[in-house]
C-alpha cells in the first residue's frame, strides 16, 4: 500500500509562496491502477509521488517502509523496484 501522511509543498513563484499542497494525507490500495487527473495539483501530486520533488513536509510509506520522510531516504529501491509512472503529457497514451 502507498502512504502518503501530512504532505505539504511550497513553491515561490515571482517572490510570493504558492502552497500546491497542504497537509495532504492519503492511501492507494495494494493492487490496482491509479489515474491522476487534474491541472497543477495533479502535477505537484505526480512528481511527490513518483519522487521527482520532494514534498516540504510529511512523509511517504510504501509497504509500510518510509519512501521519503527528513530522516529517511529509500527513493532509490522504491522507483527501481517497486512501482511505474507514465505521464499522459509524454505523448504515450493518445486520446486522453
Amino acid at each position: 500500500m502507498l502512504v502518503l501522511n501530512h504532505i505539504t509543498k511550497v513553491q515561490n513563484r515571482k517572490g510570493s509562496e504558492e502552497i500546491l499542497l497542504d497537509d495532504l494525507s492519503l492511501s492507494f490500495g495494494d493492487n490496482g491502477l491509479v489515474l491522476l487527473d487534474g491541472k497543477e495539483d495533479a502535477d505537484s501530486l505526480f512528481d511527490i509521488l513518483s519522487c521527482f520533488t520532494i514534498p516540504d513536509k510529511g512523509e511517504i510509506l510504501f509497504g509500510g517502509k518510509v519512501v521519503y520522510d527528513r530522516d529517511t531516504n529509500n527513493i532509490d529501491s522504491y522507483l527501481s523496484n517497486e512501482v511505474a509512472f507514465v505521464k499522459k503529457s509524454e505523448n504515450l497514451i493518445k486520446n486522453l
